[in-house]
């Protein structure tokens, strides 16, 4: 499995690993980068039952099979959605400004009713 450093991009080498249960392994990383020189632990996990084995172990399947799924990811913001929440943000910053100076929203007086 090829993992890239976190710090500078280049590839790590696995230098070993260890099984923590049937689905999950640490897997111990050194960065190519001898100038970087990050080692670093990865947890890789087995999490969803993509195509059912042959030979399945019950006790994993049991497990693979009721995971929750990830829910699907939203589709972006349109640009007229993404232009209404710049402008919603760009209000609270205004108003956030406005009670920070004690410009805050006037007090109705009586004889403005």
């Amino acid at each position: 499995m090829i993992f890239k450093c976190p710090h500078c991009g280049s590839t790590s080498l696995i230098r070993t690993s260890r099984a923590l249960s049937p689905l999950v392994k640490e897997v111990y990383y050194r960065c190519n980068n001898f100038v970087c020189g990050h080692t670093f632990k990865v947890v890789a996990e087995a999490v969803e039952t993509i195509s059912p084995p042959s030979l399945p172990n019950p006790a994993i399947a049991a497990v693979l099979d009721k995971r929750d799924r990830l829910p699907p990811l939203a589709a972006p913001p349109s640009p007229e959605e993404q232009k209404h929440m710049a402008h919603l943000e760009h209000l609270a910053i205004v108003e956030q400004a406005r009670q920070h100076h004690g410009l805050g929203m006037p007090i109705a007086r009586e004889s403005d009713t």
